[in-house]
């Protein structure tokens, strides 16, 4: 009863971060595209938003680990011959949970490490430079805009 439940679960946390770490690349791409531009190689980008995924897992997992633990008491009565904390089982659940992070974040890592740094809205409007500069913004305007600055 408890792997029928426990699937879904697996599956709507692999979602769920998968959509977090998505729009976290999304909202990032002008970090990301300065960091391509000063020499950030894939790797580092793909290292550097799966990282994000991970931290995200590691708290949850400590947070499950805990709530696994104080419920198995409470549980302990239906579970016949089971360890209420048997070890091997929560680290077969951290594993998996963490294997499962790791796919969650490779598409968005991999759409970030195909970030163009000049595409990638490098040229936000200032104080100083109206919005419709900013939405119409070509390898021309920034062109004007870098030779007016110098």
């Amino acid at each position: 009863m408890f792997s029928a439940l426990g699937a879904p679960a697996l599956v709507m946390a692999g979602i769920g971060l998968y959509g977090i770490l998505a729009d976290s690349v999304v909202q990032r791409t002008h970090e990301v595209g300065i960091r391509v531009a000063l020499g950030a190689s894939g790797p580092d980008v793909t290292h550097m938003t799966i990282g994000e995924g991970m931290r995200i897992t590691i708290i949850g997992i400590a947070v499950g680990v805990g709530v696994a633990l104080m419920a198995g008491r409470l549980l302990a009565a239906p579970l016949f011959e089971t360890e209420v904390a048997d070890p091997k089982v929560l680290a077969a659940v951290a594993i998996t949970q963490a294997s499962t992070a790791i796919l969650a974040g490779a598409i968005p890592a991999l759409r970030a490490t195909r970030t163009d740094p000049t595409r990638s809205d490098l040229v936000r409007p200032g104080p100083t430079q109206s919005r419709r500069f900013a939405k119409t913004s070509g390898p021309r305007q920034r062109q004007r805009y870098q030779d007016s600055a110098l």
